[in-house]
């Protein structure tokens, strides 16, 4: 809702559109559990969302989101590539509560699973 009312748009990818032409190279926009959007340049990239194992505290997410999203790029990867690091790990978020302080063995491999394609 909140790019919608700074775009002035009615819609989420014509506010990702108009939000992006005014000079950002990347924008990203996320939606709960409907995943998210990432804009960059011309390209729109629709990143789903992975349902959490428990739904157990969403504080956070957004937060854990951005630090995969940008881990990625700063490594050279693609947006999509960041946009499915960060839909990942803050699915791993949900399910626990407080921040993401630890990557098990199962979540690594799930991780490296979903980064195949991306």
């Amino acid at each position: 809702r909140e790019a919608m009312l700074l775009a002035g748009q009615p819609d989420l990818q014509k506010a990702g559109c108009a939000l992006t032409a005014r000079g950002p190279k990347e924008v990203l926009l996320t939606r709960s559990g409907e995943g998210s959007l990432v804009f960059h340049g011309s390209q729109t990239y629709e990143i789903s969302s992975f349902p959490p194992d428990a739904l157990v505290d969403p504080t956070g997410c957004g937060d854990t989101y951005m630090a995969g999203y940008i881990h990625q790029r700063f490594q050279g990867r693609s947006p999509r590539s960041g946009g499915v690091l960060g839909a990942t790990l803050a699915s791993l978020k949900l399910d626990r509560h407080g921040p993401l302080a630890a990557i098990s063995d199962a979540d690594r491999r799930l991780i490296e699973t979903r980064m195949v394609d991306s």
